[in-house]
């Protein structure tokens, strides 16, 4: 039996295909090379996009508060629970709360692109194939405003788990980062849905040069960069403040606890000679147990940052300003 990923990659396919097929196959005349590239970029979007958001739902999220239970104290369990389902409900069944008004936005801007209209060929409103015209960007319109509604679910997840569970640190734990390469890879996988985006920017562009907005558009895409990065840079900066004051807590106990054990010593007085050893090996034992705990919690990175998620992040980042490099580069080559 086929994968569920590859099952979805084709099921999602078709409409977006159909639709891009129709469009060409029905223009009166070829498209140019820069709306090619334009359209075979949105396709592109409108099929990848899809599994990610399925991806995301069915997998991402849910995988998520798999992973940080073990970073979870047991009083807070309960609260995991009830966190899990209320912000997969919230994916599952808020998202027209996002995705609608922008869609109607990217509706309405697609009505007003007359000149864009006519280099895809469709001759207007009364044109039989301007039903089919809308939906495509009725579909790339919803998936982009899902992926917004992803972002916002990754946020209010992360704000609210940090407010109302108890976390603690594990500084041997395999990522490296404490635990908190859950709470990274989350919120990555989103950065990375919606900066997905900026496939759909080479369209912007072309649908821009007939209104001469590529100023507007170029804005834009900064804004967007900006945005993208934020998506990340929150979340994460929410994680490591909550998560370095724990570690201070936790070093300021051993700390005391160190430093309270010679004293403990010296309360107990004389006695037999041995015993007196005996302690004393029993105290710098303790004592060098609890410096190599304070060494793991101290040196222990807190940003749930590693290398994997540093260059997706930069990938993703950069990905609206090769756009912007491309057209610049093909309106001086086509």
């Amino acid at each position: 039996m086929a994968p569920p990923w590859l099952l979805a990659l084709v099921g999602y396919s078709v409409l977006p295909v159909g639709i891009t097929v129709t469009l060409w196959a029905t223009a009166p005349s070829p498209w140019s090379s820069t709306l090619w590239v334009a359209m075979g970029f949105g396709l592109l979007f409108n099929v990848v996009a899809s599994v990610l958001v399925w991806y995301y739902d069915t997998t991402v999220l849910p995988g998520f508060f798999d992973e940080v239970r073990e970073l979870v104290v047991e009083e807070s369990m309960a609260d995991v629970e009830r966190l899990a389902a209320r912000h997969q409900r919230f994916f599952a069944r808020r998202w027209a709360y996002t995705a609608v008004p922008w869609t109607v936005l990217i509706l309405t801007t697609a009505v007003l692109a007359t000149d864009f209209q006519r280099a895809l060929g469709v001759a207007g409103a009364g044109d039989p194939v301007y039903p089919i015209y809308l939906a495509y960007y009725l579909w790339g319109g919803l998936l982009t405003g899902v992926g917004f509604h992803g972002m916002l679910t990754t946020v209010r997840c992360i704000r609210e788990f940090t407010d109302a569970v108890d976390l603690r640190i594990d500084p041997l734990h395999p990522d490296g980062l404490g635990g908190l390469g859950a709470f990274g890879f989350l919120a990555i996988r989103t950065t990375l849905l919606t900066s997905l985006g900026a496939l759909l920017l080479p369209m912007g562009f072309e649908m821009a040069a007939g209104q001469r907005l590529e100023w507007l558009v170029g804005s834009a895409i900064l804004l967007y960069t900006v945005f993208i990065a934020g998506t990340f840079a929150y979340p994460t900066f929410r994680v490591h403040k909550v998560a370095d004051r724990l570690r201070e807590a936790e070093l300021n106990r051993l700390r005391a606890e160190i430093r309270g054990l010679p004293g403990q010593l010296s309360a107990a007085g004389d006695g037999d000679t041995a015993a007196v050893d005996n302690r004393e090996l029993a105290v710098q034992l303790e004592i060098q147990r609890l410096r190599r705990e304070y060494r793991e919690y101290a040196d222990v990175k807190l940003y749930p940052m590693s290398v994997s998620i540093l260059a997706q992040l930069v990938g993703s980042v950069l990905l609206p300003l090769f756009f912007l490099l491309l057209d610049l580069a093909l309106s001086r080559v086509l």
